[in-house]
């Protein structure tokens, strides 16, 4: 393989990103080939190895930066967010490595998605649940208000503490899960920063 046709198949391989995120690339390393010169062409190619491999990695790096990006409002993080999922998923899938190792980033990935699914369908069905009761008790509350005072200002009241509580919770939920995703984000930027350190050290030498 030469230079041209790394670029070539870099440039395929990375078809479904933006244009101005492929063009970025592919000028990228034509600097680097041409800093590098053509007697150093093949040791930059082994430098860099399958393009199938680096365009994987850029995949998961457009991902994560859109996973990172807090400027915009909640309705385009949400579709940032899905957007970031199946650029990884793409990444993998694409990408010419092993199927055994494939398979077990996929069912690993397929797991972690899975428990964190079971605990937020968990915590919105307890919210719902209190939601409900508040709402029921609420009700129960304020129709025997003239009948039986007392009970019924005690049922009203527990509703107001559920639905309150449900309020508190749904806020918990909420920030708890932002933290964690700004988190995951974090630590998925401090790898790529260290990867592209990494990357600039070795031009730089």
């Amino acid at each position: 393989m030469n230079r041209q046709e790394f670029i070539k198949k870099l440039q395929f391989e990375l078809s479904k990103l933006p244009k101005d995120e492929v063009q970025n690339v592919i000028d990228y390393y034509n600097e680097y080939f041409d800093e590098a010169g053509p007697e150093n062409e093949e040791a930059v190619l082994r430098e860099f190895g399958n393009p199938s491999r680096i365009a994987t990695q850029i995949k998961a790096d457009f991902a994560v930066k859109q996973l990172s990006d807090k400027k915009s409002g909640s309705r385009q993080e949400g579709r940032k967010g899905v957007s970031a999922i199946w650029w990884i998923i793409l990444g993998i899938f694409t990408a010419p490595v092993a199927l055994p190792l494939a398979i077990a980033g996929g069912l690993f990935a397929l797991a972690m998605l899975l428990t964190v699914g079971s605990i937020l369908l968990a915590a919105l069905f307890c919210l719902g649940a209190f939601f409900v009761s508040g709402i029921i008790a609420f009700v129960i509350g304020f129709s025997i208000l003239f009948v039986n005072f007392v009970n019924g200002l005690f049922a009203i009241g527990t509703g107001m503490a559920l639905i309150g509580v449900t309020a508190l919770l749904a806020v918990a939920v909420v920030f708890v899960t932002k933290k964690l995703v700004q988190f995951s984000a974090s630590k998925m930027n401090e790898k790529r920063q260290m990867k592209t350190n990494q990357t600039e050290g070795k031009r730089n030498e």
